[in-house]
């Protein structure tokens, strides 16, 4: 950026906002640029790309995001341990429903599993 301006203000590509708010999250909206501008321009798409997640688009379809790498990594464990929190409910609700509980032993000797 040899001119001094940031680059929202001179690349108007980077004001487009994809996606739609939703109640469920704090800020869905995400800046996007065409795949084209992002490859002519590729210093200046990581630059955004560090202080807010940006989605490339490729023929008017968003295809790809690129983030910060501390932020991805962060997102990527929100979203296992979100998982990990849908399985255990599903699991609770199922021994809730049929009352059936197993023993560490049990499921230890089931996968062939000797415990110490």
């Amino acid at each position: 950026m040899t001119d001094g301006k940031s680059l929202s203000a001179r690349s108007a590509p980077f004001s487009k906002r994809v996606d739609k708010p939703s109640s469920k999250s704090y800020n869905l909206y995400m800046n996007s640029v065409t795949s084209s501008h992002a490859r002519q321009n590729w210093a200046e798409t990581v630059e955004a790309a560090r202080n807010e997640p940006l989605i490339i688009t490729d023929h008017g379809r968003p295809t790809v995001a690129v983030m910060d790498a501390a932020l991805a990594k962060l997102a990527l464990q929100v979203l296992e341990d979100s998982r990990d929190i849908e399985r255990a409910t599903a699991a609770l609700e199922e021994y809730r429903k049929d009352g059936v509980a197993h023993s560490l032993e049990d499921v230890a000797a089931e996968f062939g599993i000797t415990l110490g």
